[in-house]
């Protein structure tokens, strides 16, 4: 069995409406070190998400 490295690309855009990338951005921004402000910015779009669920 052999296994090649996988690398996967995504380009996410923030905005009014832009749920899904408004989430990504957070995410890469908590990933990259960012502050306390794009986790809160992170729990808040997850909560949302949860709504329309």
């Amino acid at each position: 069995m052999h296994l090649d490295r996988v690398v996967l690309d995504i380009t996410a855009v923030s905005g009014p409406g832009k749920l899904l990338g408004n989430l990504l951005c957070a995410l890469v921004g908590l990933l990259d070190g960012g502050d306390t402000a794009g986790a809160a910015l992170l729990v808040a779009e997850l909560n949302r998400l949860l709504e329309l669920g």
